[in-house]
Formats: structure tokens, C-alpha cells, sequence
């Protein structure tokens, strides 16, 4: 058990350097900027001790750690930071017996302290206690203002089916980290993303408007190229009609009209090309010299022959293309209506008009097998 626990100390470190401090001003000096620790008297220096105590912690100074303490519980015998400290640096010693006797006098005093948290979440993921886990997961979470890489410590949940039906439930409106849980920023993390994905499509999931919250992920999925992923949670969140199976927004009626659906048309830039409405169709010109790709969309399609059959086109000019890695392909597609899917992970399907004189209008597009 005691090699389990240690391999979280790696992950709560920063954690309990960011933890707000109290006191006097010099303690709150200190605790800010641990080099400064040593300028200030032990007599009234609690948070001082905590400071360089975590510094021995994190330097692998055992035995400094446990010493200091020490001094800071005799200075502070209520304050479960100290506690967790003292069961922090026994346990990098060691010491399984002696941090748990103090993770636990700690855990008497709240929910607050991080390393005590840390300690009894790997202790109830040790005993196969889901639930318990789950509270403490939550609680560590609740402790400051999330940080991205602090999702990792969700990552036994997001895995197994066990820890997200017990986890899921915690996914609320009113937790305080679920917004940033459900916003994927810059992340490239894809099996991370993945995982977040599982999570979020189990049942249990305490969210008003789901669908919209999770749009941030569904949309982010179908970027990196997860267009089955992306498609399975946003049919769980919004609705099967949701998930975008097919061909999404053929009569382009939500065209131009935002990010209705992850998987709907998406406007490809091009100074060249400008795109209105008539008559409930798609009315298009290209002022250059070569085709230009108009609008584009992820797709999910069988493999196979396909051609596009065009609604309302006023204009032989028309052409589709269909790119395998998630966004559309770079050059105009040389077979004008017809596609084949073939071992194709991530379809990108392709509207392309060619130049010529004035505009052009298309009413819908159907695919059809050949």
C-alpha cells in the first residue's frame, strides 16, 4: 500500500505549495515565498515551518521535513496542514504506519488539507471503495481553483466503469471545477480528452443544458480527428439526432448561422469566395481562377462508391471531395460529384466551386450509394 500512495506525492506537491496561508503577516510572507522562511523567528513562525517543510518534502529531505513538522504541530496542534506534512514526509521515509496516524489526525479536522486527501483517495482506490474515492477526488478538487493537469488525478475514474458510475454523479452544476472539467482548451491530450469523454457520456452526469456544455469537447474531438467519439457523446448529451450520423444540415437551412451541431457545414476562408442566400438556397460566387472550397463538414460513411446527388444547382460548376484526416482536402478533388470511402478514419467531405462567370446556387446535397 505504501509504495501505491507514494506515487501520488509527485502529483500533490504543487498542490500544497499553492494552498492559501493564514497568520501573521510575516507567516503569510513566508508561506508565499518559502526562500524567505529562514528570516523569520521560529517563536512565530508556524507557517514558516510549514514553508521549508515542504521544501524539504519536495527535495527528498525526509528527515528535515518530519522535523519541521513536528515544530509546526507543537506551534499549531489544530491545524491539519501540519498534520498533513508530517504524514507527507513519513510517507516519502517510509514510515506506512506513522503517516497513517497522521493522515488520520489530520482527516479529523476536514476536508481541506490536500496530501491528507491525497493519502485516503489512494488508500480507498487500494480497497476497491469507488465511492469513498469519489469524495475524495472531489474534495481535492474543491480545494483551489483547478489547474488543468489537476484532471489527472480522475484518471483511475475516467478508466473503468466502476470509477466513472461513481464519479459521474459528482459532475454537477454546482462544483466549482466542473466548468473548466468541461472546457478542453489547448490540449492535445487526446487519450486524456478520451477518457474526459467516457466520463462525460456516463449515466448519472448531474448537468442542466448538457448538450451545450459539452459542446466545447464534442467539437474539440471531432478537430483531432475522434469523429465516432465525438458523435457517441454528443448523442448522449443532446440527443440522437444530435450525434450527426450522415450527412448533418443537407438543405444548408443552419448554414452561416453558427456551430449549430459540431458536425454541421463549417465556412472555409477564401477572400475569393462569398456565400449568400435565395430563395432557401445556397447562392455562391467564385472570383478566381481555380476552385475554391466553399464548405466543408466531418461525415461518418460506410466505405464504398458515392456520389452526390445536387438539390436546386443552377450551374454544372459543383464539385465534392472527401479527405480522410479530419479537415478537408488541400486541392480540388479531379472526379467532380464521385467519391470513394475506403479505409478512411476520419472523413472529411468537401464542397468546391469552380470559377466562372457569375453565381451559383445549390439547394441541398444527397449521397447516394453506387
Amino acid at each position: 500500500m505504501a509504495g501505491g500512495r507514494h506515487r501520488w506525492l509527485p502529483a500533490i506537491g504543487a498542490v500544497l505549495l499553492a494552498v492559501p496561508t493564514l497568520g501573521s503577516a510575516l507567516d503569510r510572507i513566508s508561506a508565499d515565498h518559502p526562500t524567505m522562511a529562514g528570516h523569520v523567528p521560529d517563536i512565530i513562525a508556524s507557517e514558516a515551518m510549514l514553508a521549508r517543510g515542504r521544501m524539504a518534502a519536495l527535495a527528498d529531505d525526509y528527515a528535515r521535513a518530519e522535523a519541521l513538522a513536528a515544530k509546526a504541530i507543537a506551534s499549531s496542534p489544530a491545524d491539519p496542514r501540519m498534520l498533513g506534512l508530517l504524514g507527507q514526509a513519513r510517507l516519502q521515509a517510509g514510515d506506512a504506519d506513522g503517516a497513517e496516524a497522521a493522515f488520520r489526525a489530520s482527516a479529523a479536522f476536514g476536508w481541506r488539507e490536500p496530501a491528507t486527501q491525497a493519502y485516503w483517495l489512494q488508500a480507498a482506490l487500494g480497497a476497491g471503495d469507488w465511492a469513498s474515492a469519489a469524495l475524495r477526488a472531489d474534495a481535492l478538487l474543491r480545494a483551489r481553483a483547478p489547474l488543468r493537469s489537476d484532471f489527472a488525478l480522475l484518471a483511475p475514474f475516467e478508466a473503468t466503469a466502476e470509477g466513472r458510475a461513481a464519479f459521474a454523479p459528482l459532475v454537477a452544476d454546482a462544483a466549482p471545477w466542473t466548468e473548466a472539467y468541461l472546457m478542453p482548451g489547448n490540449s492535445a491530450d487526446a487519450d486524456g480528452l478520451l477518457r474526459r469523454a467516457g466520463m462525460l457520456s456516463a449515466d448519472g452526469i448531474a448537468l442542466t443544458d448538457r448538450c451545450t456544455k459539452t459542446a466545447p469537447l464534442v467539437m474539440k474531438l471531432a478537430d483531432l480527428g475522434y469523429q465516432s467519439q465525438a458523435r457517441s457523446l454528443a448523442g448522449v448529451s443532446c440527443g440522437e439526432a444530435a450525434s450527426g450520423e450522415g450527412l448533418v444540415d443537407s438543405d444548408f437551412r443552419q448554414f452561416g448561422q453558427g456551430e449549430a451541431s459540431p458536425f454541421g457545414w463549417r465556412k472555409a476562408p477564401s477572400g475569393d469566395v462569398s456565400i449568400g442566400r435565395a430563395d432557401g438556397a445556397l447562392r455562391v460566387r467564385n472570383r478566381a481562377s481555380a476552385p475554391r472550397l466553399v464548405a466543408w463538414q466531418p461525415v461518418m460513411l460506410e466505405e464504398g462508391e458515392y456520389r452526390a446527388v445536387l438539390k436546386g444547382a443552377d450551374s454544372g460548376r459543383w464539385r465534392i471531395s472527401l479527405d480522410c484526416d479530419g479537415q478537408p482536402a488541400a486541392r480540388a478533388p479531379a472526379r467532380g460529384l464521385a467519391f470513394s470511402v475506403n479505409d478512411c478514419p476520419s472523413p472529411a467531405l468537401g464542397l468546391w466551386l469552380e470559377p466562372g462567370a457569375g453565381e451559383a446556387d445549390l439547394a441541398g446535397i444527397i449521397l447516394e450509394r453506387e
